[in-house]
């Protein structure tokens, strides 16, 4: 197959961009599709557990083998997992028998099939609320990782739940298979795919005309519909090839159906011709009108039968596509207002558009109703105006995110969210989202540690950062599963880090101290573990030596334990990962020749280095490196840690004093705190400021509120390219010898150009 009939999904592997669907095709018909399929040129054959159809799909795949049609490494076979089969435990005995069923060693790619966790009871297929989707995707990455699945990906997944998977996978999805043709052309799906690198298979591309929608609406069939007939002609093509080579130049993977095998071989003719823009706009154009837009597949799989996408009943429309051809958006005839009800955090956001009455055009959105209580209540009463509200959301944090995607497109005033949803976060190598703001805990003692930790989540904290040495476990897990239990948040919506202490490097250690480590936290597993420094030291017996923790030698020096490489650890930390009592890995205080060691031999990279930076120590070396190997910066010591003498026995700064600082700090009315942490964020990097005080806790999480100009973020790198204020307050003498962590790199670090 060309090059220009297969698209490079985000793992790197080809993918035919038309592919054979054996959706409603019977096992004992089957066999014969998939063979004339091949004959025809397709190499991507489509295929689900649900279809009840693998033993004839397999059939016909092994038949084309041993009739010299085509070797195995050509096709590209995928499946899907049925509802009832993601329990974890389930997952991989389920996959085993399909590929058994399919007489195939692997499927080049298994999708979940819709993001709707089921059981069966009675006979009856019912909602499981006890599985979540991630749980599931951690087994189908256990998968790709024995060889049974090439590459994962979901189905009829919206994308709350596409980043339910995105803010913990290892293992991006590769495609989202849905629905798409011209009367639901998925515009909102498309744009959102594009933008994480997940590539868009469309089933049904021809509508499905023989299957009744299953909300019991109107029926359309999109291959009689009077532009795409009038294109057909002038092609001298068939409807079916239009709507298939409409999709196909959008961009997206077409998996027709059919069991006649003339409409096989036409159905794959969609090579030799191209649409003109005109013509691709008059198509688009045929969903632009309300009512010719519709979805044929969204049955009640939901608990109490709500259907699969009601969360997002009007989500098929992009707005500005919509909106540009409205008189009143053309013309700004239009005001946005937002009301919103909530106590600690939004429950109720209802997004409304006032219009006025008598004009012609639509509003700028599909759902359209008047509904004067809402303009009541929020002060509106000029009696020529009609209202058309867009949605409303009760109390699901993934689709308030959705809602309030709108207010980028629209000026819609919204006064009340949630602290932590206005919190931005970053995008690690592994696709997980991470709050760029944090709860340091060093120095917490353990009996503050609940206090603060709840302090900072009622703040909008969601990040919490821990470790072993902290001495805090316990603390930090009480506080959080304490802030869990009031309803503040969901366990879901922290990230939460801890650190693998040096004494615990040798690899026999690592699982038990990580298992440990959950127990004392009362979590099932934390977002991240990171090694915290690069100096693996011996570990001495608990009963004769009370300072096991910081173990000597003979010398009085910390005993260095040389027998260990960090990569043997890191290897240890991977399967920490692949077990799910981990979802991401870093390193902390690690220096480009460390993380070299790391990334000469890793299958996960480090997702973080979580070093010391603030404007004395402002790391533009380690900067530079991190981002040329995708590896993110986490600051702590943001405000240079005031209240320490540096390890190495030199002058103690207090960054929060520096005139610079001060000054910047007044004409933006904050604290230098704030000033300080700014700065770094500015930069980039996620910050982990700490204190026990509430009144602090608060302080330095208001940062969002104002920016630095390009003039005073300057005026702060100053600071640091001063040689005599630039300093590290951290620098143990961990290595051999009495040697510091960093004694290695001065040389290095004293002559770089910032």
């Amino acid at each position: 197959m060309s090059s220009d009939m297969t698209v490079t999904l985000n793992n790197g592997m080809k993918m035919p961009i038309i592919g054979l669907g054996t959706y409603l095709t019977p096992d004992d018909v089957v066999p014969d599709a998939v063979v004339a399929g091949i004959k025809t040129g397709y190499r991507y054959i489509d295929t689900a557990f649900i279809y009840g159809n693998h033993h004839g799909v397999g059939q016909g795949i092994a038949r084309a083998i041993k009739e010299g049609l085509v070797t195995r490494e050509e096709l590209f076979v995928t499946t899907k997992l049925w509802l009832t089969q993601f329990r974890p435990e389930s997952v991989k005995p389920a996959v085993q028998q399909m590929l058994k069923d399919l007489q195939l060693d692997y499927v080049d790619q298994l999708l979940m099939h819709w993001p709707c966790p089921m059981k069966t009871v009675d006979g009856n297929m019912v909602a499981d609320p006890t599985v979540k989707l991630t749980d599931t995707w951690r087994e189908l990455e256990k998968l790709v990782d024995e060889g049974l699945v090439r590459s994962i990906g979901v189905s009829n997944f919206d994308t709350n739940e596409i980043d339910e998977i995105l803010s913990m996978c290892r293992i991006k999805p590769v495609v989202d298979q849905i629905e798409v043709h011209p009367y639901f052309p998925q515009w909102r799906m498309l744009d959102y795919c594009k933008k994480h690198d997940i590539h868009v298979v469309a089933y049904a591309p021809l509508g499905s005309p023989a299957n009744k929608p299953d909300d019991g609406s109107s029926k359309h069939n999109i291959l009689e519909q009077s532009d795409v007939v009038e294109i057909a002609k002038v092609h001298n093509k068939s409807p079916a090839q239009v709507v298939l080579r409409w999709n196909i130049q959008r961009g997206v993977i077409v998996i027709p159906k059919s069991t006649k095998p003339a409409r096989v071989v036409d159905n794959f003719k969609v090579f030799d011709f191209e649409l003109s823009e005109p013509e691709m706009e008059r198509i688009n154009d045929i969903a632009r009108d309300p009512k010719n837009r519709h979805r044929t597949f969204n049955p009640g799989f939901r608990a109490g039968g709500v259907r699969a996408f009601e969360h997002a009943p009007h989500g098929s429309e992009r707005l500005s596509d919509v909106a540009a051809k409205s008189p009143e958006y053309r013309n700004g005839l239009y005001c946005g207002v937002g009301y919103s009800r909530s106590a600690s955090r939004a429950t109720l956001l209802v997004l409304v558009f006032f219009w006025k009455k008598g004009r012609q055009g639509s509003p700028s959105y599909t759902h359209v109703d008047a509904w004067g209580s809402v303009a009541a209540s929020v002060g509106v009463t000029c009696d020529d105006l009609a209202t058309s509200y867009i949605g409303y959301m009760m109390s699901d944090p993934w689709d308030m995110g959705f809602r309030l995607h709108f207010i980028s497109l629209f000026p819609i005033i919204c006064s009340t969210m949630s602290s932590a949803q206005q919190v931005p976060n970053v995008t690690l190598n592994n696709g997980m989202k991470m709050p760029i703001i944090g709860l340091g805990t060093f120095l917490t003692p353990d009996d503050v540690a609940p206090n603060a930790v709840v302090a900072g989540i009622k703040a909008g904290y969601r990040y919490i950062d821990t470790a072993f040495i902290y001495e805090n476990h316990r603390g930090v897990g009480e506080g959080i599963n304490q802030a869990i239990k009031e309803g503040l948040v969901t366990r879901d919506e922290l990230f939460i880090t801890t650190k693998l202490w040096m004494v615990f490097y040798r690899p026999d250690l690592v699982r038990s101290a990580v298992k440990d480590f959950l127990k004392e936290l009362n979590l099932d597993y934390v977002d991240q573990i990171l090694m915290h420094w690069p100096c693996p030291l011996e570990l001495h017996d608990p009963a004769k030596d009370p300072n096991w923790k910081w173990p000597k030698n003979a010398k009085g020096e910390f005993d260095a334990m040389t027998g260990v490489k960090l990569s043997d650890t890191w290897r240890e930390l991977e399967k920490c990962v692949d077990e799910g009592l981990v979802r991401s890995i870093g390193v902390s205080n690690f220096d480009t020749n460390e993380i070299d060691e790391i990334l000469s031999m890793c299958r996960i990279k480090p997702a973080v280095d979580q070093i010391e930076v603030h404007p004395y120590f402002p790391q533009w070396r380690m900067l530079d490196y991190c981002k040329k190997h995708d590896i993110h910066v986490v600051a702590y010591a943001p405000l240079g840690s005031p209240a320490n003498q540096p390890d190495d026995g030199s002058k103690k700064y207090n960054i929060l004093e520096h005139p610079t600082i001060t000054a910047i700090a007044k004409a933006h009315k904050k604290s230098p705190a704030q000033v300080c942490i700014r700065w770094n964020i500015q930069r980039g990097l996620t910050v982990i400021p700490k204190s026990t005080k509430p009144e602090r806790v608060i302080e330095n999480f208001q940062v969002f509120d104002f920016e630095h100009p390009a003039e005073e973020m300057e005026r702060i790198n100053a600071i640091g390219k001063d040689p005599k204020n630039r300093h590290r307050t951290f620098d143990c003498a961990f290595r051999p010898n009495g040697e510091r962590a960093f004694d290695h790199v001065k040389a290095v670090e004293s002559s770089y150009t910032f």
